[in-house]
């Protein structure tokens, strides 16, 4: 997003479609007047149940500046440009501080529950990310290392016996994104 549609899309609660959908509805724009569905721009707004701040970092093809959209629910909100630059290249990136009492939305299963329950058929890929930890590769040099101290364990004499390191696996963390929902919308 850029930061005017930033701006216009997030701004507050009131600027979010409430104004619009009413003016459609005195004019008789409206196709379908029961319809009010995404129609109050609430769903976003949904995030401070479970959140004390929530930072939207997004960049647009049609901007060279990577926006900040910030608030903590009280009414007011701050735009402003990335201080870390381009990160994203492009899309949107949001980012919640959750409240103490909302542990259990760290949990990686229940996040997949809730993305798989209200968002399967978004036509749009949702990537979680996870943490991995992978065991590292020995390297060529390590390994004729330890071809060599296999010839030196062969030419030890009987009954002499030679302390042996035991050295652990070296590790990494990893992060993979995974898409959940891979559903298509039949509707598409």
């Amino acid at each position: 997003m850029t930061k005017a549609e930033m701006e216009g899309a997030l701004g507050s609660l009131g600027t979010s479609g409430t104004k619009k959908f009413l003016e459609n509805m005195q004019s008789g724009e409206s196709s379908d007047g029961n319809n009010f569905i995404g129609q109050f721009g609430v769903g976003f707004y949904s995030v401070f149940l479970v959140a004390e701040n929530v930072r939207v970092a997004s960049k647009s093809d049609d901007s060279d500046k990577q926006w900040v959209w910030e608030s903590t629910g009280d009414g007011t909100y701050f735009v402003y440009e990335d201080p870390r630059g381009n990160t994203l290249g492009r899309g949107t990136e949001l980012t919640l501080e959750l409240k103490k009492d909302a542990d259990e939305f760290l949990e990686h299963e229940h996040i997949t529950d809730t993305i798989h329950r209200y968002s399967e058929f978004i036509n749009f890929p949702i990537m979680l990310g996870e943490e991995t930890t992978e065991a590292i590769p020995v390297s060529e040099k390590a390994a004729a290392e330890e071809a060599e101290a296999e010839e030196d364990d062969a030419e030890v004499e009987e009954g002499e016996e030679e302390e042996e390191e035991e050295e652990e696996p070296t590790t990494r963390t990893v992060w993979e994104g995974t898409v959940i929902n891979k559903n298509k919308p039949i509707w598409t």
